[in-house]
C-alpha cells in the first residue's frame, strides 16, 4: 500500500504529464538512415543541447516549413498569369508570405 506521499506524488506526475502530453503529441517511427549521416546528426544535437529524436524533429519541421514556401510561391507564381510578370501587388504579397519567421524551437529535448 503506497503512503499519502507517494500517492500525491503520482498524481503530481500524472497531472503534469498529461498537461505536457496536451501540448506535445508524438509517434514512435522507426527510420532508416546512413550510418555517416546517424554520427552527424547524433554530434550536432549533442552540441545543440537536443536528444536525437528532437534535432531530426525539429529539421524535418525546417524542411516542412521550407516546403510550404516553395508551394506558395508556386502558387503565387501560377496567379501571375501567361505573363509571368509579377506586378508590384504580387511581389509585395510574395514577399509577405516568404518573409514569416520559423517558430522559435525550446532547446530542451
Amino acid at each position: 500500500m503506497r503512503s499519502r506521499a507517494a500517492v500525491s506524488s503520482l498524481r503530481v506526475a500524472i497531472f503534469c504529464y498529461q498537461r505536457y502530453a496536451c501540448f506535445v503529441r508524438t509517434t514512435k517511427i522507426s527510420i532508416a538512415i546512413d550510418k555517416q549521416q546517424l554520427r552527424l546528426a547524433r554530434s550536432a544535437a549533442k552540441t545543440e543541447g537536443l536528444s536525437l529524436s528532437a534535432y531530426i524533429a525539429r529539421a524535418l519541421g525546417n524542411q516542412l516549413e521550407d516546403q510550404r514556401r516553395i508551394d506558395a510561391a508556386r502558387e503565387l507564381h501560377a496567379s501571375w498569369g501567361t505573363s509571368a510578370v509579377p506586378t508590384a501587388t504580387d511581389r509585395e504579397h510574395f514577399l509577405a508570405r516568404m518573409a514569416r519567421p520559423r517558430a522559435q524551437r525550446s532547446r530542451a529535448a
